[in-house]
């Protein structure tokens, strides 16, 4: 990877605007990569929708065959209490899936996908600015800091970001998947750069680019 390489990662609470900078960044020339692919394909998996092959993703993400098969038995115990969720997405089984994973190994999908990055660049060269869309965890924003990696906190209202989640989801989630864990433990951790999104898209498109623009070199 190279010296000049830009890389970022974004953090901030759901309804803040993460996906929206993710778009505006990829944009601009980034290659948006997603801490949480491989745990959505896992709760997809073991959730109601039965969707793929639960081992073979836990495969890939715990070497060791026994840690696999004791996450395999947490994730069924969960699943057999879980009732379906009101909304467009399952948060509270995306929120459980991950932190049962993490009991085992609390950084298992950032290594995941460390090494889902590499191997791309190794396989394709590498590219100018790497965007990792969403850290949820003081290690987590550590792990990538180790590896040269900028961070950028998105902050909003609560009124701001209810009225985007209504949009999103059809509903505000409640109040125990808003005040979850992996949504506050960022909230008082230091950051390279802030930038508060309670206004226009306009407003909030002009803030990011100033972090682009420093981040390049130009500001």
């Amino acid at each position: 990877m190279s010296e000049s390489q830009i890389k970022l990662v974004i953090t901030g609470r759901m309804g803040a605007g993460k996906s929206t900078a993710a778009r505006h960044f990829k944009e601009a020339g980034a290659t948006v990569w997603a801490r949480t692919q491989l745990m959505k394909r896992l709760a997809h998996a073991v959730g109601p929708d039965q969707i793929g092959d639960p081992e073979a993703i836990l495969a890939r993400l715990f070497d060791d065959e026994k840690q696999r098969a004791q996450v395999g038995r947490e994730l069924l115990r969960y699943i057999t209490t879980y009732q379906p969720e009101p909304g467009r997405r399952p948060l509270r089984l995306y929120q459980q899936v991950t932190a049962i994973c993490q009991q085992r190994d609390p950084l298992v999908f950032e290594r995941e996908l460390w090494a889902r990055i590499t191997d791309a660049e190794k396989a394709g060269g590498p590219s100018s600015f790497i965007l990792i869309d969403d850290v949820r965890s003081p290690d987590a924003l550590a792990f990538f800091a180790k590896r040269g990696f900028r961070s950028l906190r998105i902050e909003a209202s609560e009124y701001h970001r209810h009225r985007r989640l209504a949009a999103k989801e059809g509903l505000v989630p409640a109040v125990d998947v808003l005040n979850h864990p992996s949504e506050t433990l960022m909230d008082e951790v230091a950051h390279d750069f802030t930038v508060v999104n309670n206004g226009t898209i306009c407003e909030f498109t002009a803030a990011l680019d100033q972090v682009l623009a420093h981040l390049r070199g130009d500001g």
